[in-house]
């Protein structure tokens, strides 16, 4: 029978658990949210890249496809000697799904997960909730959520999603707090790795460094080089980030500066690929 003692240490331990996972809900969250952000980051880059372009070349004349502006940055090559500007190219995204795939037939669920896995079904399944005049309808059709997730959780040996759904039956693994810890912890990294991947690229830079002229330009230079675009003056280029900035004219802007001939061999042959993009470059 356990004392007093073990029953605080046993309440501590799994309260413990609920703040790593409300951690790990809260990350998850930032996750998508980041990922959003990106997305409208890189939409805003890459305007901005056939803006500045269509400041020296005529649009009638910019070559069919390069309404996409598209890079592949080296691993290798920093847009600047500026530490900030460290490139690494997408999140491992794809890597991470992988790992989420199911398991072979020979790679099956370890014996926690099972038994767990029952008394979650006890108090889940579609059957077992029938006759359940305790529970609401709501109720019951968030349980067959919860069934659904611990069925996919077995089925794929997901640990955390098993571990995460039991918790919110109150129901407990057999499983050492501290083995349950490394659980939680190792997604919350995974989830922490994923948000600092996106904060490595360079549309991320891009967006996150709104008022920083000189930073952006210099972005604007490394990436413009590497994709092959002609050649812009620096001041213009900087002079266009204070004027998107501000919410200028940006035609009337580009007006003062368009130039009707331009060293079109810097640009891609009409019918070859190109390049990935921002949000396809992997490492």
């Amino acid at each position: 029978m356990a004392t007093e003692r073990q029953r605080v240490a046993n309440r501590r331990s799994k309260s413990r658990i609920r703040r790593l996972l409300s951690e790990l809900r809260y990350y998850r969250e930032l996750h998508k949210e980041t990922q959003e952000l990106f997305l409208e980051y890189d939409i805003e880059l890459n305007s901005v890249l056939d803006d500045i372009t269509s400041i020296v070349v005529p649009v009638s004349d910019t070559p069919a496809g390069s309404d996409e502006t598209q890079i592949v940055l080296s691993d290798n090559e920093p847009p600047t000697t500026d530490p900030e500007f460290a490139h690494k190219n997408q999140a491992n995204d794809d890597s991470v799904e992988s790992s989420k795939e199911p398991k072979s037939a020979e790679n099956l669920a370890p014996q926690w997960m099972k038994a767990l896995f029952k008394k979650i079904a006890i108090e889940t399944h579609p059957d077992k909730l029938q006759n359940r005049e305790d529970l609401s309808d709501f109720e019951k059709r968030e349980r067959e959520i919860l069934y659904k997730k611990a069925s996919s959780a077995i089925e794929t040996v997901n640990k955390m999603i098993l571990l995460e759904t039991a918790y919110v039956l109150e129901i407990f693994p057999s499983l050492s707090m501290k083995e349950q810890r490394e659980i939680v912890d190792e997604a919350l990294l995974l989830e922490k790795n994923k948000i600092a991947s996106y904060h490595k690229l360079v549309s991320w830079l891009w967006g996150e460094n709104a008022g920083n002229t000189e930073l952006r330009c210099k972005l604007l230079i490394y990436v413009r080089s590497q994709i092959g675009l002609p050649q812009v003056d620096k001041d213009v280029i900087l002079k266009y980030i204070e004027a998107f900035e501000n919410d200028d004219d940006l035609a009337e802007f580009k007006n003062q500066y368009v130039k009707q001939k331009v060293n079109k061999k810097l640009y891609r042959k009409i019918g070859e690929h190109p390049a990935p993009s921002f949000t396809k470059s992997r490492k």
